[in-house]
């Protein structure tokens, strides 16, 4: 099964504003969403943490991912 997440899932990663996520989001370097649901884009957990540990490797901290 695939796990799929919603900007809500960045914003506590990543511990910023649903404004600033997006914002990232729109970079040409973070990965293509994968479809839209109700609320808004969804991408593939996998490629969003990936990105994670590659650009925010502070933020990789397994105590801050669940």
């Amino acid at each position: 099964m695939i796990d799929l997440v919603a900007i809500g899932y960045l914003m506590k990663r990543l511990g910023l504003s649903r404004t600033r996520c997006y914002q990232i989001t729109r970079r040409s370097g973070f990965p293509a969403p994968v479809g839209v649901a109700a609320a808004g884009r969804i991408w593939r957990k996998a490629a969003v943490d990936a990105w994670i540990v590659a650009h925010r490797p502070e933020k990789t901290d397994a105590s801050i991912a669940e």
